[in-house]
């Protein structure tokens, strides 16, 4: 065995001691210095006054990762496929600057795994943008009386009772509502649904923002739009985790 190949087997031996915690240590790091960065820049355009109305406008996401030895290759004869746990990203919803991620060892957790984190970690008056894996009436009745505010998609199957509708056509409709009838334990609090149609089809949006003045109709549907964007920040992050983890610092 040449000196060169020896040196570089013992280097990745040696990375493969390394526990996962120092990435997500150097990561945070990096999220930091580049939040910093950008807390001086001004928004501007029709985002504006959304931003100044909300302490945060933050898109949450969650990714479930393949092991990155077998995607390098040297996992490649086992068959199946081989999964490496599942990463929460959190990204600033007008400049997509990367604000916290959090990983969890087994592929298969719930996104409910990640809610204290997200309710800790949303400053009062922030507003969070999610699918509909985090969707929960304990979730949303907590960040209500937390002074906090959530957007997402409402179920095709929750039940729910209109108690005022705010304004509405022929192409959207919003209105209060109260959901959980049928629950042990309902939806304490009021929320407000946004329904518009696309096309042929209705889209029903979820959110505890019930002053229209804060969040239009229109704002609602694009703002959760904007959570694709989350998609960039996720490549970036996969980008950053692959090169790091091909040294073999994650086990």
């Amino acid at each position: 065995m040449s000196k060169q190949k020896y040196r570089a087997q013992a280097l990745s031996e040696r990375f493969n001691s390394l526990p996962s915690s120092l990435f997500t240590s150097l990561f945070e790091q990096l999220i930091e210095r580049i939040a910093a960065k950008n807390r001086t820049q001004q928004l501007v355009g029709k985002w504006a006054p959304v931003a100044h109305k909300f302490n945060s406008v933050w898109i949450a996401d969650a990714s479930t990762l393949e092991a990155i030895k077998k995607h390098l290759g040297q996992l490649k004869e086992k068959g199946g496929k081989l999964l490496a746990g599942k990463m929460l990203m959190v990204v600033e919803a007008f400049t997509h600057t990367p604000v916290a991620v959090w990983y969890d060892t087994n592929p298969n957790c719930n996104e409910t795994t990640w809610w204290k984190s997200l309710l800790d970690r949303l400053p009062v008056g922030g507003l969070i943008i999610v699918d509909m894996g985090f969707y929960g009436f304990e979730w949303f009745d907590a960040l209500t009386e937390a002074g906090k505010y959530v957007l997402t998609r409402q179920k095709k199957n929750v039940k729910y009772k209109s108690l005022r509708t705010l304004s509405s056509s022929s192409y959207y409709k919003d209105e209060i509502i109260q959901m959980g009838f049928y629950h042990t334990d309902p939806c304490k609090h009021q929320m407000r649904l946004v329904s518009v149609l696309w096309g042929k089809n209705w889209y029903r949006y979820l959110t505890n923002v019930l002053d229209p003045e804060l969040l239009t109709p229109q704002q609602v549907c694009d703002l959760y739009r904007r959570r694709w964007k989350i998609e960039d920040a996720f490549l970036l992050t996969k980008r950053l985790r692959r090169f790091v983890l091909s040294l073999g610092w994650w086990s």
